[in-house]
């Protein structure tokens, strides 16, 4: 009986059986050019954040305003992005029953 032995797998899953451990794969180098771009990247925003950070009164208000218009701006663009994606996929769906 198929149902009782996937059902007892259930209950030793829970009971602590558990599934077999996962070995990942070996890194390869490939990634390791994009890697060390993000790192720089990365190295160069925090330096320019700390460099922003002794920037007091007016300008320091003006840039955190433009800093949060900014990070606005992203998510208005990626709610864009989604509902253009979206509306195109519905309307593929239309135009495949207008074709047939």
């Amino acid at each position: 009986m198929t149902g009782l032995s996937g059902l007892s797998a259930v209950q030793r899953f829970f009971k602590g059986g558990g599934l077999e451990r996962f070995i990942p794969e070996p890194t390869s180098r490939m990634g390791s050019g994009f890697r060390n771009a993000l790192r720089a990247a990365q190295s160069a925003a925090s330096a320019v954040d700390s460099s922003l950070s002794g920037i007091t009164g007016e300008m320091g208000e003006l840039l955190a305003r433009q800093k949060e218009l900014q990070e606005e701006m992203m998510k208005i663009s990626l709610i864009s992005n989604i509902m253009r994606t979206e509306h195109e996929t519905k309307m593929a769906a239309v135009r495949n029953l207008r074709v047939a």
